[in-house]
């Protein structure tokens, strides 16, 4: 049951006690491989008859495995589950479970695109603010230049009010 599922840094654990007697658990992962491939294992903590893996949606996903053996494929609702067994695992067992042929995580276009048009913004803007700046240097060079023609005080003059 789901309320009694613990998260933990390595996976999660169940809280509920295990009577003696037969008990069934199950849990499923969605995985995100963005390699299209992932190897992962699963420590049996007790002894385990029977471990069943069944793989959705995978037609050209590959899994392979310590202890594993593939059963026949079932087809539930027109999509094909690939079934896979391992039998009489002891606590302390270790399940290794190597998955190839996986799609794969998409990328995320949107935050590219966003990226690559603030930065393009970003550039035009800096762009045109270096360019009214070196038009207004440009702009006050010119002015003492008009005025180098007068007497030697107004160019004094000038450049003391230019300077003020």
């Amino acid at each position: 049951m789901s309320c009694c599922v613990e998260p933990t840094d390595g996976g999660f654990y169940d809280t509920m006690e295990i009577k003696p007697g037969k008990k069934q658990i199950s849990f499923s992962y969605k995985i995100k491989a963005p390699d299209k491939t992932i190897n992962f294992s699963k420590e049996i903590t007790l002894p385990t008859k029977e471990f069943y893996i069944f793989l959705y949606g995978g037609k050209k996903t590959n899994l392979t495995g310590s202890k594993l053996r593939a059963l026949p494929n079932q087809v539930v609702e027109n999509k094909v589950i690939k079934n896979y067994q391992a039998v009489n695992l002891k606590a302390g067992d270790k399940l290794t479970i190597n998955m190839a042929g996986l799609a794969g995580e998409p990328t995320d276009w949107s935050v590219i695109t966003f990226s690559g048009i603030t930065s393009i913004l970003l550039l035009a803007g800096l762009l045109v603010y270096l360019k009214q700046k070196k038009e207004k240097v440009i702009k006050k060079e010119d002015i003492v230049k008009v005025t180098l023609d007068a007497d030697d005080r107004d160019i004094i003059l000038q450049r003391i009010i230019q300077l003020d």
